[in-house]
């Protein structure tokens, strides 16, 4: 089979290579699983750099999930039949070697969902890294609702159209973030009721005159850095904010503490490997449930930019890190 491997960590256009490997045969327990479709996200980049908290012991073939169709069964195998497409849960302890940037994969039972036809069977692919990861965070632990105002950096990311899509259907305001003017205006067509472009202006100060002084009441941040300590500056009283990425690589930012005190600000990372790990099964089950069904309404859509081989991976990688990406870059073996 043809699978992307790498040696070592380092810049993934200098360590990825397409390499020949034997198809793996499945042992009792597992199911084999032909590839369909599966998406480039932030954390198979981070990983391929050294630089995510489940790193994979190398030589080793990267990636996290996506959709696959079950090919062969091993005999202790009861829950699936052949032929049946699924979700790999892209959960991984560190010194994990078999990602899923391959024609062929084999798992554990406890390692899928079964997918139903509807609009989850194309977009499943990214289920986990987006639409999952949107709704938990704006719903389960913000409880984004009409009259509040979030603040959302990378407004123009995968997450980022997801979070718009749900301020429509739950009544809440955007104030997006994007780096490049060329990008506010879509982002306002997306719904936002302010963008912020932050090579041209400050985010605190605006953010604090589009909200009146007021302040915003959450900050949903995947950039870190500078604009982080900006977006930090920007809440109001009893205001949250979330740190889910580091798309600029800057790990450090500055938080005043007499502004978190006096103002009694919360201010999280989100995981979403952790939070499936630490969340009870009910809650998971809640959160995967509302979110199909808000896929399957057509409130979130998952949308793909383009699709490579996985003979072009080196091109790949690089369209996903390009600025201004309006959809998933994803792999077709």
């Amino acid at each position: 089979m043809i699978a992307v491997t790498y040696e070592r960590p380092g810049e993934p256009k200098d360590v990825l290579n397409v390499t020949e490997l034997p198809t793996p045969t499945p042992n009792d327990n597992q199911l084999l699983l032909k590839m369909i479709r599966i998406p480039i996200v932030p954390a198979d980049l981070a990983t391929i750099r050294g630089l995510y908290r489940t790193p994979q012991k190398t030589p080793c073939i990267p990636g996290y999930g996506g959709i696959g169709e079950i090919v062969s069964l091993g005999k202790n195998v009861t829950g699936y039949e052949m032929g049946t497409r699924v979700m790999t849960l892209p959960f991984k302890n560190p010194g994990w070697t078999d990602g899923c940037w391959c024609e062929y994969i084999c798992l554990e039972e406890s390692e899928v969902l079964p997918i139903k036809h509807g609009r989850i069977y194309e977009s499943g692919f990214d289920f986990f890294n987006t639409p999952l990861t949107a709704y938990v965070m704006t719903v389960d632990i913000l409880n984004l609702s009409k009259g509040n105002t979030v603040l959302l950096t990378a407004a123009g990311s995968n997450v980022g159209r997801m979070v718009l899509s749900l301020a429509k259907e739950r009544g809440f305001s955007v104030i997006g973030v994007v780096r490049r003017p060329e990008q506010v205006e879509e982002i306002l067509s997306l719904g936002a009721t302010h963008v912020i472009c932050s090579s041209q202006a400050d985010i605190t100060q605006k953010a604090m005159e589009y909200t009146k002084l007021k302040g915003v009441d959450a900050v949903l941040d995947s950039v870190g850095g500078e604009v982080s300590t900006q977006c930090f500056k920007a809440l109001g009283d009893w205001g949250k904010m979330i740190v889910y990425g580091l798309l600029a690589l800057e790990r450090n930012a500055q938080f005043d503490i007499r502004k978190m005190l006096f103002y009694n600000l919360d201010v999280r990372g989100f995981w979403l490997p952790a939070w499936w790990k630490h969340t009870s099964l009910q809650e998971r089950t809640e959160a995967v449930n509302e979110t199909l069904n808000l896929i399957e309404k057509g409130v979130l859509d998952v949308h793909v930019e383009k699709a490579y081989r996985l003979e072009d991976i080196k091109e790949a990688v690089s369209h996903a890190e390009r600025p201004g990406n309006s959809g998933r870059i994803v792999l077709d073996p």
